[in-house]
């Protein structure tokens, strides 16, 4: 029964991403590690504004279009969200900062997984879209106009 309780107290602790990131890697192997994930997160930024800037440059779009501008916007915001957040949590973690920043770290752990798992669950949605949206085009073209007016491609985004 106390073993129980133990588990169930530890989950509760302010302090449990110390374990997700928690590794013996030396600080020179930190530091490529933050710097590639920085990298891919500047990469997804300016890439994500990039298509979004080309598309809204286009008087009419296209529902198909407006599917990839739906996209891009959820990509960059996984961009901006996840990969900033997870680089300063993982900064945070190694160098000693969780001792006193422990219910911060929690609170950020929590608003990071749930964003996560909305932008994730968000995109899955907008490809599972796309991919349907490309199959009703080539193989029930005559049928593309019923299926995706520019009012139902707005009310699936």
């Amino acid at each position: 029964m106390d073993s129980v309780n133990q588990t169930s107290n530890s989950s509760l602790d302010p302090t449990f991403c110390q374990d997700l990131y928690a590794t013996n890697l030396g600080q020179e192997s930190h530091t490529v590690v933050y710097f590639l994930k920085m990298l891919i997160g500047i990469i997804g930024v300016l890439g994500n504004y990039l298509v979004i800037i080309v598309y809204k440059r286009k008087r009419e779009i296209h529902p198909s279009e407006l599917l990839i501008l739906a996209i891009a916007v959820i990509d960059l915001s996984v961009s901006l969200l996840n990969v900033w957040f997870l680089l300063f949590i993982g900064m945070s973690v190694p160098l000693g900062y969780s001792r006193w920043t422990g219910a911060c770290l929690f609170v950020g752990c929590f608003v990071n997984s749930s964003s996560y798992t909305f932008t994730t669950f968000s995109s899955l949605f907008m490809v599972t879209v796309i991919t349907v949206n490309r199959y009703v085009a080539i193989c029930r073209p005559l049928d593309y106009s019923t299926w995706f007016s520019g009012t139902k491609v707005k009310w699936m985004i």
